[in-house]
């Protein structure tokens, strides 16, 4: 059996609660057509956050790779600075050692001039490693005379000097330079170098 509906309500209230209907759905209406606009402001916002992240993460990467690039130019500028000094260190020892070797020439130059009749045949160089005269230069000097007064001159000129030499007592050996007598001669010579 069918059913039978009867609204026995006042027109009154059929009518407000028919208004109240109508608010209700301009009212939801009225959100959705507002929660669009919103809803693409967000997706929009959600965008252009998201892009601002990435460029933000791409001039991080190109920083870091420009730092990098900077980190490796400063540490190659490091790298070849510690090679020039070490060339300038390098260098200085070998110019004070150039130094040594102009003083310790010029003293036996001094030192034959004051003996006089005498000339020198081979100078040999050795630095002393071991024993009581480690850390000096060893010369040796041969030479020929016409005296063993000039000899013994030229040691003591070379004891005299302000290398602190220190001279070894001399070798000699008679011999004869065509008819004439020549001693020759071998000195050992200790250089204290710095």
């Amino acid at each position: 059996m069918p059913m039978i509906r009867i609204n026995l309500l006042p027109p009154r209230i059929k009518k407000a609660k028919a208004e109240r209907m109508m608010m209700i759905a301009v009212g939801v209406a009225a959100l959705v057509v507002l929660s669009i606009p919103i809803g693409i402001l967000y997706v929009r916002w959600v965008q252009e956050s998201g892009l601002k992240a990435e460029i933000a993460r791409i001039e991080k990467a190109k920083i870091v790779e420009q730092l990098t690039d900077t980190i490796a130019r400063v540490e190659a500028l490091n790298r070849q600075e510690k090679e020039l000094a070490d060339k300038i260190k390098a260098l200085g020892k070998i110019t004070s050692r150039q130094a040594e070797w102009i003083r310790i020439m010029e003293t036996l130059s001094a030192s034959q001039a004051k003996a006089q009749d005498l000339w020198f045949v081979s100078l040999r160089s050795r630095n002393v490693v071991a024993g009581p005269d480690a850390g000096k230069l060893e010369l040796t000097v041969q030479g020929n005379a016409f005296s063993i007064g000039s000899i013994y001159d030229l040691s003591r000129a070379m004891k005299d000097s302000d290398l602190g030499i220190e001279v070894k007592d001399p070798l000699i050996q008679n011999s004869f330079l065509g008819t004439d007598r020549v001693i020759f001669f071998t000195i050992r010579i200790l250089v204290k170098v710095t």
